[in-house]
């Protein structure tokens, strides 16, 4: 089975030896692929190197070494859809993608909650 893994769990994994590097390592072992994308290693490498030690680095590295990691590939969504639109300011309450029916997201959501919305294929 192929697991796609964020960049939390990356991080949790390379910063210590606690329950989620034990899943990790466990999921590997029993055979499962690991897979994440370039853009969530990058994200995990940069937190890392920012917030915990070079033996972090280290381990990140080496497990990045043993999973699949994808190219991101966006879809052509184009624009997102503006609803609630506010002519005072200018704003849209609600922005949602066209690939994405059920996906809603106010339009002061961090930026990276914003481009999560968008669809990813691998």
């Amino acid at each position: 089975m192929r697991i796609f893994l964020d960049a939390k769990v990356l991080f949790s994994a390379a910063r210590s030896s606690g329950a989620i590097r034990q899943l990790v390592l466990a999921l590997h072992a029993l055979g499962h692929s690991l897979v994440a994308d370039e853009y969530v290693a990058e994200e995990a490498r940069r937190n890392v190197a920012a917030k915990a030690g070079r033996e972090a680095v280290d381990y990140l590295q080496a497990l990045l070494g043993q999973m699949e990691v994808n190219a991101v590939q966006y879809q052509s969504v184009g624009r997102p859809q503006c609803y609630g639109y506010r002519p005072k300011t200018g704003q849209c309450s609600w922005l949602r993608w066209r690939c994405s029916a059920t996906r809603w997201l106010p339009a002061t959501a961090p930026i990276s909650a914003r481009v999560t919305a968008k669809c990813l294929t691998a």
